[in-house]
């Protein structure tokens, strides 16, 4: 790249390059559920109302708490968390949460 003061000329790439970059960009889907993700499909949601939770992933990560409600059968949580001091509500994947032991 060529440029200053906060301007940029991109450069041309060849169309090789860019075949390369659009290859690492392709995800393969499954075409049919496997019996692993059946059993996962059919478990019982992992949380339940008042569970103290720890967020894993995301801008929330390392906050902690108390589930306020289940949205699509326990796929995602509504959490009461304290941003800026003040508790607010964030709706997260349940994925990005796990159970915590007290609350602190």
């Amino acid at each position: 790249m060529v440029g200053n003061r906060g301007f940029v000329r991109p450069m041309p790439m060849s169309d090789d390059a860019f075949d390369r970059i659009v290859q690492l960009t392709r995800v393969k889907t499954p075409s049919a559920p496997d019996a692993a993700d059946a059993e996962h499909a059919s478990a019982p949601p992992p949380f339940s109302l008042d569970d103290f939770v720890e967020v894993l992933e995301g801008p929330f990560k390392g906050m902690k708490g108390p589930v306020l409600d289940l949205v699509d059968d326990g796929a995602q949580l509504t959490l009461a968390l304290t941003v800026m001091g003040r508790d607010t509500p964030v709706t997260l994947a349940s994925e990005h949460c796990e159970l915590c032991d007290a609350a602190v």
